[in-house]
């Protein structure tokens, strides 16, 4: 796979995920991100998806609030 090349709306989203983790101590939902960034959830997939495709973030799938940064995703927002 290509190394990716995240745009400033992913940075925003990875940076997100990890504020909100440090505030409430748990992962955010798809609702809250789409809340926040003001957009619907589809998007909010699409974006998740395509991280996770570059190993930025992960989740378990069926379960609620188990979005988490990689150790990846972490390392790109702490440089940035």
């Amino acid at each position: 796979m290509p190394k990716p090349e995240i745009t400033d709306r992913q940075v925003v989203y990875l940076r997100l995920i990890q504020d909100l983790y440090i505030k409430k101590g748990y992962p955010p939902t798809l609702d809250e991100l789409a809340d926040r960034v003001k957009v619907k959830v589809g998007s909010v997939q699409s974006v998740l998806k395509r991280l996770r495709e570059w190993g930025l973030v992960t989740w378990k799938k069926g379960q609620y609030r188990t979005l988490m940064l990689t150790p990846k995703g972490t390392g790109l927002i702490e440089k940035g």
